[in-house]
């Protein structure tokens, strides 16, 4: 009788830990919900990069972001044609050690700048992608210091707002004129033993609802941070991942991904759902699925593709969905009448 109590006790603490690891008590789970669904049809855009690892959308302006090149931007229009490549890696005023968009990026006037966080070198960069077009070459216009290892960094009203992985993954708010710390706030309930694998994730900002929206890559979750009121809350398509399933025992690695990208617009938030098992070969075609989100966390509907697509940026302006494929080709997608 002592033995099962004990047995008892123990799946009561784990499953109490299991609750514990999520973001919010106040969490949407979609499964079971029907929402639409249905399939975009890509145009064949650019085909003849290799090594991109990112998109942007600025402006009128795509970037793809090609790390391992000699340029770490090649700029096109929003045709696909190719305007010019800029930036190299380097320790100058305009170079770079490394190269990860925010996603924030600014057009004013017909000026266009994006914000790059430079992670290696500790710093939030500001491109002027106009005068570097007329130069041709990067030209930074604005740097601020992050904290290292900052996976994702923000800039808004003279701030910079800091999310670690490899600690607690703390939301660190750090005045740009001073460096004075004004508030740092854990996002999870406890300290994980493995917070990388935990933790790690894609963020965005949107400045107008105040909102970081964060897409987990090894939890099937999305959070929602309001950073004016304080109030979180999550979104789950389907069944929520305990913690205990994200790494496998044998190896130590994560062994699961689910999100791999994520845009936040005006209207709507776009989060790119992998659900593959890392066993699976790369270069095997797998299902993705392109969740569209409300920024109450609702799910309004689901797209697939025809394409092994990995990364996206989208052109509110023109109505565009730009998808990376894992042959590291950019397709088109109509998305006026989502």
């Amino acid at each position: 009788m002592k033995y099962l109590f004990f047995i008892f006790i123990v799946f009561c603490v784990g499953c109490t830990e299991v609750r514990d690891i999520y973001y919010s008590d106040d969490i949407k789970i979609t499964d079971g919900v029907e929402v639409p669904h249905r399939t975009l049809n890509g145009k064949l855009l650019i085909s003849e990069l290799l090594g991109v690892s990112y998109m942007e959308v600025v402006g009128n302006y795509l970037l793809a972001f090609t790390p391992k090149l000699n340029n770490l931007f090649h700029i096109y229009d929003a045709n696909g044609k190719y305007i010019t490549e800029i930036g190299i890696k380097g320790n100058g005023p305009n170079d770079f050690v490394n190269c990860k968009p925010t996603g924030q990026s600014c057009v004013n006037k017909g000026v266009c700048n994006i914000w790059i966080n430079d992670v290696s070198s500790a710093e939030l960069k500001r491109i002027d992608l106009n005068e570097s077009i007329r130069m041709g070459r990067c030209i930074i216009d604005k740097r601020l210091p992050v904290i290292p290892m900052s996976a994702n960094s923000f800039y808004m009203n003279d701030s910079v707002a800091m999310q670690e992985v490899l600690t607690e993954n703390n939301y660190k708010w750090v005045s740009s004129s001073n460096g004075r710390i004004l508030t740092e706030d854990p996002c999870y309930k406890i300290k994980m033993s493995s917070p990388y694998s935990c933790y790690s994730n894609i963020s965005r900002i949107d400045e107008c609802e105040n909102l970081i929206v964060s897409a987990m890559h090894y939890i099937n979750q999305i959070n929602f941070y309001n950073y004016k009121t304080g109030k979180r809350f999550s979104a789950c398509v389907g069944s929520i991942t305990a913690s205990q399933n994200i790494l496998d025992k044998e190896t130590g690695l994560s062994k699961w991904v689910y999100y791999a990208d994520l845009q936040v617009t005006d209207k709507n938030i776009y989060a790119l759902y992998l659900n593959q098992d890392y066993k699976d070969a790369y270069e095997k075609k797998k299902k993705v699925e392109l969740h569209v989100f409300g920024k109450d966390g609702t799910l309004h509907e689901i797209l697939s593709f025809d394409q092994y697509i990995i990364g996206i940026s989208v052109d509110m302006s023109h109505g565009i969905l730009y998808g990376l494929s894992y042959d590291d080709c950019i397709y088109a997608y109509d998305i006026r009448n989502i």
